[in-house]
């Protein structure tokens, strides 16, 4: 009998007390199968909101960000020594993944997200 490989997932992430304070940090978040989804202004309105509420809550700025059809890209800085990055960006897609799960069931977010800790303001212009 063949039994199926259960594939494993290696963490890409630093440990999580490496995202609290005040840091800088490069998130992207994208859709299922890269869906294009934030494409009108319903939408685009109620992921802002999830975005500054959740980072609201963890003392996280969002310097910037660009909303694409099927992902998002964050800049974000903890103002505070309690800040939590990891945190507030694991909040946002809760909280979004709720409201697509109500509004619109077919649109899912990816598992997780791809992080970057700015060390260095010349990496920004790269």
């Amino acid at each position: 009998m063949h039994q199926q490989k259960i594939p494993y997932e290696k963490s890409h992430r630093l440990p999580k007390e490496y995202y609290r304070g005040k840091i800088l940090v490069s998130f992207t978040a994208c859709m299922v199968n890269r869906t294009p989804f934030w494409i009108n202004s319903e939408r685009f309105a109620a992921l802002t909101d999830f975005l500054r509420e959740s980072f609201e809550v963890f003392q996280v700025r969002p310097l910037a960000y660009c909303v694409m059809p099927d992902h998002i890209h964050i800049v974000a800085q903890g103002i505070s020594q309690d800040s939590d990055l990891w945190r507030a960006m694991v909040r946002f897609k809760q909280r979004s993944s709720f409201w697509l799960h109500q509004n619109y069931s077919s649109a899912r977010w990816q598992k997780d997200f791809h992080d970057r800790i700015i060390r260095d303001n010349n990496e920004l212009t790269q």
